[in-house]
């Protein structure tokens, strides 16, 4: 069986153990709902618990991209949100979190509409995730929102393109507020929070990152270094009289400024 097929099984199992409805509704309900949560981010990696560690108690979140729906899960059974948006560009990807959410007892929490990202959101929304897609795609999202909803605040988790997404940011008049690095299965992944407000950023933070104090996680350090060793290599190897090895020089330089 597939992991997820094994955490399918495990659920069914909590949801089909749940008590008929008493005078203790309200505290089984939520014993219940910690159970499926506790099972839901043991199985997620370290990168989608990251992610969900930035949800805020919200009304509406809209996550978009939602494919295999386990965020979508874990904002409905941990009670961070009354409703979930489940957005997917992709049919048959909408319908594995529908099954999922169908499966688990928790789809009369969701909405489920095929869009091009936020274009076809009407509703208010106070919160969106949007994680696991390159970062122009995340930027071409918001760009193309409606106004309205640029009033939420966003968790997003672009998986290249991290300087485009911070500049993007900016210039849409967003302020970042958490803007960490988090190693999961040999990877490092980028998890950048914002919200409307102003903020002037440095070519430095633009670089490296908005939130100084995020420089300081062991995860950062780490990256930090694996950074400046390959910047550092790849000056060796260009010349030193090309406007190249020219950028590369400042960016190894702002990157430096970041060890701590």
């Amino acid at each position: 069986m597939t992991k997820d097929s094994d955490l399918d099984t495990e659920l069914r199992g909590v949801v089909k153990s749940q008590s008929p409805l008493n005078c203790a509704r309200q505290t089984k309900i939520l014993e219940h709902n910690m159970l499926i949560t506790n099972k839901i981010q043991k199985r997620m990696d370290a990168r989608l618990n990251a992610i969900a560690g930035h949800l805020r108690p919200s009304a509406v979140i809209a996550d978009v991209g939602c494919d295999h729906g386990y965020l979508s899960l874990f904002v409905l059974t941990s009670n961070i949100a009354n409703k979930v948006v489940c957005i997917d560009i992709s049919p048959k990807c909408l319908q594995k979190t529908k099954d999922l959410l169908t499966r688990t007892n928790k789809v009369d929490g969701a909405e489920f509409l095929v869009s091009d990202g936020l274009k076809d959101v009407t509703q208010h929304v106070d919160q969106v995730i949007i994680a696991g897609m390159g970062g122009r795609n995340i930027c071409d999202i918001l760009e193309n929102a409606p106004k309205h909803l640029l009033s939420a605040y966003f968790v997003l988790q672009p998986m290249n393109n991290i300087t485009y997404v911070r500049r993007t940011l900016n210039q849409l008049g967003m302020c970042i507020t958490h803007d960490e690095i988090v190693f999961d299965k040999n990877k490092y992944y980028h998890i950048i929070c914002a919200q409307r407000g102003k903020q002037v950023l440095t070519l430095n933070q633009i670089r490296c990152g908005a939130v100084v104090e995020d420089y300081r996680s062991a995860d950062y350090q780490r990256w930090l270094q694996l950074k400046i060793a390959k910047v550092s290599n790849i000056l060796e190897h260009i010349n030193s009289d090309s406007l190249r090895y020219i950028e590369m020089t400042e960016y190894l330089q702002s990157l430096k400024k970041c060890i701590f």
